[in-house]
């Protein structure tokens, strides 16, 4: 077929030829986009056309991996990066190796392995993951070792683990429990050889302690009172002092004695004494003390003391007796008891203290003999003078008289008056008056042994009795 050429109309393209050769290509002129062409004579791979302008196509040329077509401004396509979409997973993972999930590019894959299977289907989409073995176990131990003739590989199920005995060793299973049986017995430690610290067998003594330092057994010889057995360096024990542990008390004291708290051998012991025992029990441990005598009284007083005498009161048999004297009466009744003190006379008293003043005081003494003798007396550093009263009686003859006393810490001097005797004379008696009778002593004073004293010289040696009260004045 040669080359035909028709001829364009008017109003399609003016001076256009449509020319079509005989091998059937087009060599005409290009067509434009207002009858139905394109405008453009080349395209590349992955190009796109759109209308850039009212009737006018122009060619986008194709973007990078990953870009999509977005519309830009003004608004016409572009390709650019995908920042619309986010990432699913920050990381893909697996067994060994992992992979930064930065690209939307990437997949996912969940592939099965030695007897897994996987398979995708359904709608929403379902993973399934399958074990193709189900009954397949897995191994236990990596290896299996023995002191002799391993290390063997636990690598197949069909490996058995075979627990044997050996000498005077016997194995037993009884559902899921294996027991290894000793045929043997020791009778003690001498029947097992020790290595000792010096690296030459040795037995343990008493206190010894056996450790293993990575090679044998070890024999530790016992410390001292007090050490405690310490992890050293090497790591092996040994005993050492304590200097960890902290004085539980500074001092124990006793009613009697006491020890400084500072050895942690010491030993608290808290010992019954006389009627008190002591228990220690239980868990926690709880100390008991109990009065084994719980009825026994503790004493009152230290000490009992009367007017003469003193007793201690250090034994809960002693008895407290408080008893009448002269014109006294006492009694305990009631309950609680009440003592009940009672006088049948007036009561009797030696001396009376005036305070500052001075003291009343009163003595008696009986004479059987003509010598000079004291009937009273009192403390010159206490009383400067006296007044005595004096009452000498011999028989039926009776005589009294006042005598007044002072003294410088040196003298003493004194004066008599107001004598009156019975029978009623002065001198030597009167025809037929009683034996003895008028005057029955002289008297005078004198200061020993810092006290003044009132001295009395009887007339007969027949019995005398002196009764003296004194009105003292202190210095």
């Amino acid at each position: 077929m040669t080359n035909k050429a028709f001829l364009v109309r008017d109003g399609l393209r003016s001076g256009s030829t449509l020319v079509i050769n005989s091998a059937g290509g087009w060599v005409g002129n290009t067509i434009t986009e207002v009858f139905g062409g394109t405008a453009q004579t080349t395209y590349a791979i992955g190009d796109i056309l759109f209308a850039s302008a009212p009737n006018t196509l122009s060619k986008l040329p194709k973007g990078s991996a990953g870009q999509v077509l977005t519309m830009g401004s003004p608004l016409l396509p572009s390709w650019a990066a995908n920042a619309g979409l986010q990432n699913l997973f920050d990381e893909f993972t697996g067994d060994t190796g992992s992979i930064v999930a930065d690209d939307t590019n990437q997949k996912l894959i969940i592939a099965g392995g030695t007897g897994i299977s996987t398979v995708i289907a359904g709608s929403p989409v379902t993973l399934t993951i399958t074990n193709d073995s189900p009954n397949v176990d897995q191994n236990i131990w990596l290896n299996i070792d023995a002191d002799s003739g391993g290390p063997v590989a636990a690598d197949t199920t069909s490996d058995t683990f075979t627990i044997t005995g050996g000498t005077l060793i016997t194995t037993s299973i009884s559902g899921d429990a294996v027991t290894i049986n000793w045929a043997a017995s020791l009778n003690d430690l001498s029947d097992v050889t020790i290595t000792g610290g010096a690296g030459s067998p040795s037995l343990p003594t008493i206190g010894d302690t056996l450790f293993y330092d990575g090679a044998a057994w070890v024999n530790l010889a016992r410390g001292t009172a007090g050490q405690v057995l310490t992890m050293g360096s090497p790591l092996v024990p040994s005993w050492a002092a304590n200097t960890g542990v902290q004085n539980l008390f500074d001092e124990f004291v006793g009613d009697t004695g006491s020890i400084v708290a500072d050895d942690t051998n010491q030993k608290l012991i808290i010992a019954g004494g006389a009627g008190i025992s002591t228990a220690i029990a239980g868990s926690p441990v709880t100390l008991t003390i109990t009065n084994d005598s719980p009825n026994v009284d503790q004493n009152i007083f230290a000490t009992v003391t009367g007017d003469s005498g003193t007793v201690t009161a250090d034994s809960t048999a002693t008895n407290v007796k408080i008893a009448g004297g002269l014109n006294i009466t006492t009694s305990a009744t009631g309950s609680p008891q009440v003592l009940t003190v009672a006088t049948l006379a007036d009561i009797v008293v030696d001396s009376v203290d005036l305070g500052v003043i001075g003291t009343f005081t009163s003595s008696t003494l009986t004479t059987a003999a003509t010598t000079q003798v004291a009937i009273g007396s009192f403390a010159i550093a206490t009383y400067r003078s006296a007044e005595f009263t004096i009452q000498a009686v011999q028989g039926d003859n009776y005589h009294t008289t006042k005598l007044l006393a002072v003294h410088d810490d040196t003298t003493a001097d004194s004066s008599e008056f107001g004598t009156i005797t019975m029978p009623s004379f002065f001198g030597s008696p009167a025809v037929g008056s009683p034996a003895n009778s008028g005057v029955q002593a002289t008297y005078a004073v004198d200061i020993s042994g810092g006290n003044l004293r009132l001295l009395a010289t009887p007339k007969t040696t027949s019995s005398t009795v002196f009764k003296v009260t004194a009105q003292l004045t202190k210095v």
